[in-house]
């Protein structure tokens, strides 16, 4: 059996089999990669997420700490001690771990409750002054006894202000519970705009400038994400978030090997299952191959020789499975309807065809017995009439010079207008010379010589046979003078024994010519159209070359038997 570089089976040890057994060795190396990959995606995103939820945690505990020092400051206005106040309200204590005072509109304590220190020390008068409106505001963190504090400030009604003091690192534990130091080697920190490590929770950042770190820039401009950064134990995955309305950014930094399991090491084994999947693979190509592809390719063949216009292929069996033949089936039941309409459709051109020649013999003979006779009569009565005044003494009247010879002119126009419709050199002469005339008179329409080549004996074909030859010389020449801009043209007949061959050439434009005769009319080539289908009606081969630039050539071959043969 012939081995086709192209065919199924040679693809099958080249393109499958062969790289098959190399990917078995890569994707063992290449699952733990691509697992790797996805857990490094998703521990990323399990940060980003954890980030956006903390930073959303203390950004509601930070708004809680102002609506209540906001409520609380707009009792001070009412009846009530600043001692007995700062008494009922003991309970807000745990969200003020550094305690809770009442102040002056300067900034002087009044009043703060048991167990607050420090009230001297701290930006108090800074954070009082700056008071504008209801609205609760922060002071700057500042440190006290090792840890980072801040105080919120709200100002009553009366121009007392209300105080209260918390450490960054309670308000960070009571929001996020633990976020971003449950595992092993994980960190997270808040950092203000200066750069200043608030607060952190797991192993503080190595580093002393935290601008310079990762994510800190981008939370502190607003912005939320997450990146990977070479660490000393491995790769690590940094998130952050920022933190309203005090414009600190949160950080979040693991290794996020930290989550592997011993499911990774199982991934080995994978490739493994491509074993059986492999020979199932090949028993699967060997059937389709078998069964599918070699009955598609015969089936490809017939379909190749309908779509040529061959409609006796078919027939013979492709094999395969039920749905090949069903296809089969249906293309043969396809065919034949193309066929049966084909035919049916030659039919009615044929009688088309046939009843335009008629209708043009027609209106030829209502031109030449009708039109052609009064216009010569007409004539006579304009040369009578041209006498009659010169016996009167009138040399030469130009009206009547000029009726003269319009009507000389007009009965030429009808009669090669007649002669168009319906040749007379074709009926009484026969098909040469109508063809020699016809060159003649399209030469001096084109005004570009249109020579005329005559080899063997001239012989007659029947009527029909000759007038198709006839318009399909006439159509090409036509199509010269409407489209080539040539220079000059050429008609050829060929006489063979039993054969005639056509030949009309140009050397004007050219164009590419469709692969089908189907084509002609998408492509606007009507002229070409009726060339082809009137060589069909005869049973004539037709060929046409044509190439942009290089002129177009139109031959027409026909064999039929002379009378009697």
């Amino acid at each position: 059996m012939r081995i086709r570089l192209d065919g199924l089976r040679l693809q099958l040890l080249l393109v499958l089999v062969f790289p098959f057994g190399v990917i078995l060795v890569l994707l063992a190396l290449a699952s733990v990669r691509v697992h790797q990959q996805a857990m490094r995606r998703l521990v990323a995103e399990r940060d980003e997420w954890a980030a956006r939820s903390a930073a959303s945690a203390i950004s509601e505990q930070l708004h809680h700490r102002q609506s209540s020092i906001r409520s609380m400051a707009s009792r001070l206005s009412e009846d009530l001690p600043p001692e007995a106040l700062l008494q009922e309200e003991s309970d807000l204590l745990a969200d003020f771990d550094r305690g809770m005072a009442v102040t002056d509109h300067n900034g002087r304590v009044l009043a703060s409750n048991p167990g607050g220190v420090g009230w001297t020390t701290r930006p108090i008068i800074s954070t009082v002054t700056s008071l504008d409106g209801p609205q609760a505001v922060y002071s700057i963190p500042f440190d006290e006894a090792g840890q980072v504090t801040v105080l919120v400030a709200a100002a009553s009604d009366e121009g007392n202000a209300l105080v209260g003091a918390f450490t960054v690192s309670s308000l960070m534990r009571s929001a996020m519970l633990g976020l971003g130091s449950s595992e092993a080697g994980a960190s997270a920190f808040l950092t203000d705009d200066a750069g200043r490590l608030l607060a952190s929770l797991g192993p503080p950042p190595e580093q002393n400038d935290l601008l310079g770190h990762t994510g800190v820039r981008p939370a502190l401009l607003g912005e939320q994400g997450s990146s990977f950064v070479p660490g000393t134990d491995g790769e690590h995955v940094v998130s952050y978030s920022p933190v309203q309305p005090t414009g600190w950014a949160l950080v979040i930094e693991e290794p996020w090997e930290i989550v592997s399991s011993p499911m990774l090491n199982l991934s080995l084994l994978g490739p493994l299952v491509l074993v059986p999947a492999l020979l199932l693979t090949l028993v699967a190509l060997w059937f389709g191959a078998r069964q599918v592809i070699e009955p598609l390719r015969r089936l490809e063949a017939e379909a190749d020789k309908l779509a040529a216009g061959d409609f006796s292929a078919g027939g013979a069996e492709v094999g395969g499975i039920a749905e090949v033949r069903h296809l089969q089936s249906t293309l043969d039941t396809m065919a034949g309807k193309i066929r049966s309409s084909q035919e049916a459709l030659r039919g009615y051109i044929n009688s088309i065809t046939r009843a335009q020649e008629e209708e043009r013999l027609r209106l030829a003979r209502e031109l030449h017995d009708s039109a052609i006779q009064d216009l010569i009569a007409l004539d006579q009565q304009i040369q009578m009439l041209s006498l009659d005044r010169q016996g009167q003494g009138v040399v030469d009247d130009p009206r009547l010079s000029g009726l003269h010879q319009a009507a000389q002119r007009t009965v030429q126009e009808l009669r090669r207008v007649s002669r168009g419709l319906r040749p007379v050199y074709l009926e009484d002469l026969g098909l040469v010379p109508a063809l020699e005339t016809l060159a003649r008179e399209m030469s001096e329409d084109l005004g570009i010589p249109v020579s005329f080549h005559l080899d063997g004996l001239p012989r007659r074909f029947n009527p029909e046979t000759e007038l198709a030859l006839y318009r399909i010389v006439q159509e090409s020449l036509s199509n010269v003078a409407r489209h080539a801009s040539a220079k000059r043209a050429s008609v050829a007949v060929r006489f063979g024994g039993d054969n005639i061959e056509l030949e009309i050439a140009d050397d004007g434009l050219g164009f590419v010519p469709p692969e089908h005769p189907g084509d002609l009319t998408a492509e606007g080539h009507y002229g070409l159209l009726g060339i082809h289908e009137r060589a069909e009606i005869v049973g004539a081969e037709l060929e046409l070359n044509s190439e942009p630039g290089h002129g177009t050539r139109v031959r027409v071959r026909l064999t039929e038997p002379s009378p009697g043969s």
